[in-house]
C-alpha cells in the first residue's frame, strides 16, 4: 500500500516528520482525498533506495532507484555529486526529502513528540564512511590534471550516462600502454589500500600497480591474476582493490594501471583511482570525507544536534559511547515551562557508572544514570536541595550487555515520577515538585554539571539506538506500542521475538530474546523463552529486519519446555512470513506431529492439531509476498481458526481433538525430527496463552502492516 506522504510545515497526526515531509505511520488507509491531505504512495522496493521528495505546490514524488539512478536524481535536484553515498548525503540535507526505507521498522507514538532520534533510520543519521583519499583528483573532475600517459597513450575525459571517465587509448604497437599518477606523499612501513574502478573494450589483461622510491619500492603492487582470474577488469564496470605495506624508507608513490600487449585499438575507461591509509577499501569518495556528526530529528521540530568527540556508529544502527568523552548535545524546542515530560531510550550499557541522559539549565536538572558500582537507574529532578527527587529501580533491572527499552515519566504538576523498563512499570516515586522552568541543553551519553569550572562531565559507557522526547506523560499502552514497534495485543502474550527489534535480536548474534516475559511479572532479564538460531540462520535488514531461512536446515529453537499446550489449553500462534519457495509441507511455528503447529502445504496455510486433525485454510501464500498469519485454538468449543492478513479464512470444530504435547522442541521454521524446513523470511513470531478474538487479530495485523506491505 506504500506510505502516505504530504508537504507540511505543521504537525500532522500519526506521522513522522523531517523538515517539510510528513510521512504517515498509522494503520489508516490514506487516499488523495483524505482530510489529512496525505497522498498514498508506492510501496518501497527491497534492495533499492526508496525515497520521497515533496513539493509545496504539488503531489509527492516517490523514487525506487539503484546507485546510478540515485546519483542522477541528486544531480537533477541540484547536487554536485559523483557517487551514491555523496548523493545520499546531499539528499539527506534537504528538508523536502526523506528515505522511506528507514521508516519501515518504526510505528511509534507521535502525539506530543518533539524530538525523535533514530540511528537505524538513514534519514536520521547517515554513516558516510569517513576516510582520506590520498589521490588528489580521484574522480577526474579536473580533467586529466595530475595524470600521465605511458607509452604513447592519450588521456581524455568522456561522460557516459552522466558518469565521468578517464579514457586511456593506446596509440602505439610496441609496448605496454597505460597511465599513472604524479607523486603521492606516503609514509614508510604503513598499510595502504589501492582501488580502481574501470572497464575495457577488449580481452587484454589490466595490471593495477604502485611504485615509488625507497628500498624495494619498485612495483610494490603488481595486481593481475590475484583478482578473479587473468582478467580482473572486464568489459563491464569492475572494482578491484589491493592492500600492501610500504618499505620503511618510502616517501612517495606513483599509482596507475597498464594492460598487456600493444594494440592501437585498446581503450580503458577509469571511473576512479583511490589510495587510502587503511587495510580495507572504502566506497569511492570525491577526495577526503569526514564522518557526519549531525543526528537529525524526525519529529518535525528541527531539534537536530551534534555528536561530539566521535561516538562510533555501528552498522546495526546505533552509537557506541566510550565512557570517556563521547556525547550528543542539542537544545530542543519547545523548552519553556514543561510540566509533563517523557524520555524514551533504547540502550545497551557496557559498564556501571555514568549518565546516559541529562536535560538541564542552571535551575532545574533531569538526570538519568547508572550509579557507579551498581546496575540500576537514578532519576533526578531539581537542583541542589530544592525539589530534589531520586527514584531507583531494583538491582539488575537493566542488565549489562543487553538492549533495554527505558521510559522515564516526570509529572511536575503532581510530583509523580515513574520508570518503565521494556514496557513494564518498575518504579514510582513522588516528591514536592520543583517549579517548571525553561530547560536548556540536552545531553545524551553524559551528565554535564555547570556548577564546576570547567564543567564536570560523567560519561556513559555503552550504546544508544534511539531517543524520543515527549511533552506529555505517555500512557502504558503508548509505552507498549513504542516497545514492540506497534500497538499489538499484549494481554496473554507469552512469547514475542522480532528480528528487527534490538531488544529481541542484534544481527550477528545466535540468540533471540523473548520480549514478552516481563508481562508475566518476572521483570526483564529472566529470558525464560530465549531462542537459539541454529545452522546459520541469516539476517536481512530489509523490512526493518528479518530472519532468512535456507529451507535446508535453518531454524530457531526455544527448547523442550517451551509452550507445551494440550488440547484443553487456549492458545494462539502468530507469524509474518515471506516464502522463497512453496514446495512441499513446511513448518512455520509450533512443536511437532502429535501436538500442534502452523505450517504451509505448498501454497496453502495449514494448522495441524494432534496426529490426525488437519485444519487447512483457504488462505494462500505467494512467493515473494508478505503474509500475516494467526491460528487460534478455543478448547471450550474445540474450534480452530486461521486468519490471513487480519481476515478469517477457515473455522473448524472437532470434538475429537485429544493430544498430549510430546515435550519436543518449540521451533520457528522447522519441525523436530522431520525435514520440514521453511525456505524464506520470518521476522516475527508470537505465542498467546489465550484465543485471540477477531478484533485482536485485526489489531495485530494493522499494528505493523506498514512495515511489510
Amino acid at each position: 500500500m506504500g506510505y502516505a506522504v504530504k508537504h507540511s510545515t505543521s504537525n500532522v497526526d500519526n506521522t513522522f516528520r523531517k523538515g517539510n515531509v510528513a510521512l504517515g505511520v498509522s494503520s489508516e488507509g490514506y487516499e488523495d482525498t483524505a482530510t489529512s491531505g496525505l497522498y498514498s504512495g508506492v510501496a518501497p522496493v527491497a534492495g533499492k533506495h526508496n525515497l520521497v521528495v515533496t513539493s509545496a505546490t504539488g503531489d509527492p514524488d516517490f523514487y525506487c532507484v539503484d546507485d546510478s539512478e540515485l546519483v542522477l536524481l541528486a544531480q537533477n535536484l541540484g547536487g554536485s555529486v559523483e557517487t551514491s553515498l555523496e548523493a545520499k548525503n546531499y539528499l539527506n540535507s534537504r528538508s523536502d526529502t526523506v528515505f522511506t526505507e528507514g521508516f519501515i521498522s518504526s510505528n511509534i507514538v507521535t502525539d506530543g513528540l518533539v524530538l525523535n532520534l533514530d540511528a537505524k533510520n538513514q534519514s536520521s543519521f547517515l554513516d558516510n564512511q569517513p576516510t582520506i583519499n590520498l589521490v588528489s583528483n580521484p574522480d577526474f573532475s579536473n580533467g586529466t590534471t595530475g595524470w600521465n600517459a605511458n607509452q604513447n597513450t592519450t588521456l581524455s575525459i568522456e561522460i557516459i550516462n552522466g558518469t565521468r571517465f578517464l579514457k586511456v587509448k593506446s596509440n602505439q604497437t610496441t609496448s605496454t600502454p597505460g597511465f599513472k599518477s604524479g607523486n603521492i606523499t606516503v609514509s614508510g612501513n604503513t598499510t595502504y589500500t589501492l582501488t580502481i574502478r574501470a572497464y575495457k573494450n577488449d580481452s587484454r589483461s589490466i595490471f593495477l600497480y604502485a611504485t615509488g622510491n625507497g628500498t624495494g619500492g619498485s612495483d610494490i603492487v603488481w595486481s593481475n591474476a590475484a583478482y578473479n582470474g587473468p582478467n580482473p577488469i572486464t568489459t563491464e564496470l569492475t572494482t578491484i582493490s589491493r592492500t600492501f605495506t610500504t618499505p620503511s624508507d618510502m616517501t612517495y608513490l606513483q599509482i596507475g594501471a597498464l594492460w598487456s600487449g600493444p594494440l592501437t585499438t585498446s581503450e580503458v575507461y577509469v571511473e576512479y583511482m583511490q589510495l587510502e591509509e587503511k587495510s580495507t577499501a572504502t566506497s569511492f569518495i570525491s577526495g577526503s570525507r569526514s564522518q557526519n556528526t549531525t543526528w537529525y530529528d524526525l519529529s518535525g521540530n528541527n531539534n537536530s544536534g551534534s555528536l561530539v568527540n566521535g561516538p562510533t556508529f555501528n552498522s546495526n544502527g546505533y552509537f557506541s559511547f566510550d565512557g570517556v568523552d563521547d556525547r550528543f548535545g542539542v537544545t530542543p524546542t519547545p523548552n519553556t515551562n514543561l510540566s509533563k515530560v517523557t524520555y524514551s531510550f533504547l540502550i545497551n550499557p557496557l559498564g556501571t557508572g555514568g549518565c546516559f541522559s541529562q536535560y538541564s539549565n542552571d535551575l532545574n536538572r533531569v538526570r538519568i544514570e547508572f550509579t557507579s558500582g551498581s546496575n540500576y537507574i537514578n532519576l533526578f529532578s531539581g537542583h541542589g536541595s530544592t525539589g530534589y527527587v531520586s527514584i531507583t529501580t531494583p538491582n539488575n533491572t537493566v542488565p549489562l550487555n543487553k538492549w533495554s527499552k527505558i521510559d522515564n515519566l516526570l509529572d511536575f504538576d503532581t510530583g509523580l515520577f515513574q520508570i518503565y523498563v521494556n514496557g513494564i512499570l518498575q518504579k514510582s516515586g513522588s516528591a514536592s515538585p520543583p517549579t517548571p522552568s525553561p530547560l536548556g541543553e540536552l545531553n545524551l551519553g553524559c551528565h554535564k554539571d555547570s556548577d564546576y569550572n570547567p564543567p564536570y562531565y560523567n560519561f556513559f559507557n555503552g550504546s544508544i539506538n534511539n531517543f524520543n522526547f515527549y511533552t506529555k506523560i505517555s500512557t502504558p499502552s503508548e509505552i507498549s506500542q513504542n516497545y514492540y514497534g506497534g500497538p499489538i495485543v499484549t494481554d496473554g502474550l507469552v512469547l514475542a521475538v522480532d528480528a528487527g527489534n534490538l531488544v529481541s535480536y542484534e544481527s550477528g548474534s545466535t540468540t533471540t530474546y523473548d520480549m514478552a516475559k516481563g508481562n508475566e511479572g518476572d521483570g526483564y532479564g529472566s529470558y525464560d523463552s530465549n531462542g537459539t538460531l541454529t545452522n546459520g540462520v541469516l539476517f536481512d535488514k530489509t523490512n526493518g529486519g528479518t530472519w532468512d531461512f535456507d529451507g535446508t536446515d535453518d531454524y530457531i529453537s526455544f527448547g523442550t519446555q517451551a509452550f507445551q499446550y494440550q488440547y484443553d489449553d487456549a492458545f494462539s500462534l502468530e507469524v509474518w512470513c515471506n516464502p522463497d519457495s512453496l514446495s512441499g509441507f513446511k513448518h512455520l511455528i509450533g512443536i511437532t506431529f502429535g501436538s500442534y503447529r502452523l505450517a504451509h502445504s505448498s501454497s496453502t496455510i495449514s494448522f495441524r492439531l494432534d496426529s490426525n486433525t488437519i485444519i487447512t485454510s483457504s488462505g494462500t501464500l505467494t512467493v515473494g509476498e508478505w503474509t500475516h498469519i494467526i491460528a487460534t485454538w478455543d478448547p471450550t468449543t474445540q474450534t480452530a481458526r486461521v486468519y490471513r492478513n487480519g481476515v478469517l479464512t477457515t473455522t473448524t470444530t472437532n470434538t475429537n481433538c485429544d493430544w498430549t504435547s510430546q515435550g519436543t522442541d518449540f521451533r520457528i521454521a522447522s519441525s523436530p525430527g522431520e525435514s520440514y524446513y521453511f525456505n524464506g523470511k520470518i521476522p516475527i513470531g508470537r505465542v498467546y496463552n489465550k484465543t485471540l478474538s477477531a478484533s485482536e487479530v485485526l489489531q495485530n495485523y494493522n499494528a505493523q502492516k506498514a512495515r511489510f506491505i
